[in-house]
């Protein structure tokens, strides 16, 4: 029996080449193992387009397509980029095989787009810091601006309608709320100072 992550590859991989046998050369190299049969990666590349799943229990409501499938988890990874897989499966409740192969797809159709916390084979526009100290503008301020700003509903429809917004609110930025920001850097900074750089809660 197939493991998640093999069903996961094999659909990706088919997805991408659109050849059987390419997935299954790339099933042996990776794997060291017989890959599966024509039929078995068809019916997986199928069933996920049509379910937006790779799990065998059956829901028990209406069927989520795959497009509705990626556009939820894409969302939710958009409004909070440092979530793990298993916190976004527990939120759309669904697998975190099927969450986890839908981040992967994404990564084969707007490879370099996502600026996050990367692991596995995620290919971000710029990794994030394992452990961000909150003491730079990007992290405590824009961060936050652009998502309270950004991704608001209706959420952005495209790529085009994405970098319109980000736009928009790059040039509501002023001088006075780049002085708040410059005082709360500076604030943030002097607590470093006075705690000689322990963990700081909330500054």
């Amino acid at each position: 029996m197939a493991a998640p992550g093999e069903k996961s590859f094999c659909v990706l991989e088919y997805h991408t080449s659109k050849s059987v046998v390419a997935v299954q050369r790339a099933f042996r190299a990776k794997y060291a193992k017989d890959p599966p049969t024509d039929k078995t990666i068809r019916a997986w590349y199928k069933q996920f387009t049509e379910t937006g799943c790779l799990c065998k229990q059956k829901s028990g409501g209406r069927p989520l397509t795959a497009e509705g499938c990626v556009e939820r988890v894409r969302a939710s990874f958009l409004h909070s980029p440092k979530k793990s897989t298993r916190t976004a499966a527990k939120e759309l409740s669904m697998s975190k095989t099927t969450v986890w192969t839908v981040r992967q797809y994404l990564n084969t159709v707007l490879p370099g787009l996502r600026m996050r916390r990367a692991s596995g084979n995620d290919q971000p526009l710029m990794l994030w810091p394992p452990r961000s100290p909150d003491i730079t503008p990007c992290d405590f301020f824009l961060r936050g601006y652009f998502k309270d700003r950004v991704f608001v509903p209706p959420l952005p429809r495209d790529l085009a309608d994405l970098k319109a917004r980000i736009i928009a609110a790059v040039k509501n930025i002023n001088a006075p709320m780049l002085t708040r920001v410059w005082q709360e850097l500076e604030y943030r900074i002097d607590v470093c100072r006075v705690t000689r750089g322990a963990h700081i809660e909330n500054p």
